[in-house]
């Protein structure tokens, strides 16, 4: 669910994707003829360049949580496996704090940036686990702090941009109603 605000009105619209896997946006789910055809393919135009990233960091991401870093452990180290694990998971959430607290400082368009950097940084991990070539927890520690900053960075922008850019375009064709 979004909320844009377009001039004195706020309109809450509901993301849905339908058999075909179009994207599609409403107005009112009890009706959906509120959008002109026009309307309803220009949202879709609108955002897809900005879902696609973030679904594609955040299918890389929940690879990486939920997959990769349970298999991410060192052995001869001072924390042991479970400890490693909740570092890990600390650290994702610290870079995802960092970067999402960062839209003042820094604001970045193309966003399927973030995506390509989290594809590689997802495949590097996946390669670590199957030919365990890092020598230390220390690396994983900032991959994964890496990992957490791509993240929030990716969300952020994502919802920015769509704020910005896709809100303006939909204010000019939604119907106003009083």
């Amino acid at each position: 669910m979004l909320f844009f605000h377009c001039d004195t009105k706020v309109y809450i619209f509901f993301l849905s994707f339908n058999t075909k896997w179009q994207l599609s946006l409403m107005i009112d789910p009890s009706s959906p003829s509120a959008f002109t055809d026009s309307a309803h393919h220009s949202s879709e135009q609108g955002l897809w360049p900005f879902v696609l990233p973030l679904g594609l960091v955040y299918f890389a991401e929940y690879f990486i949580n939920q997959g990769l870093m349970e298999l991410l452990f060192f052995h001869n180290f001072f924390l042991s496996h479970a400890e490693q694990y909740r570092w890990y998971q600390t650290l994702y959430q610290v870079g995802v704090l960092v970067s999402r607290s960062s839209l003042r400082c820094f604001k970045f368009r193309r966003v399927w940036i973030f995506s390509l950097l989290q594809m590689l940084n997802l495949v590097f991990l996946l390669f670590a686990v199957r030919f365990q070539f890092l020598p230390s927890a220390w690396i994983v520690f900032a991959l994964i702090l890496y990992e957490g900053l791509l993240g929030g960075a990716a969300y952020v922008n994502t919802f920015h941009f769509i704020s910005k850019e896709v809100t303006s375009s939909l204010c000019q064709i939604l119907p106003f109603r009083e």
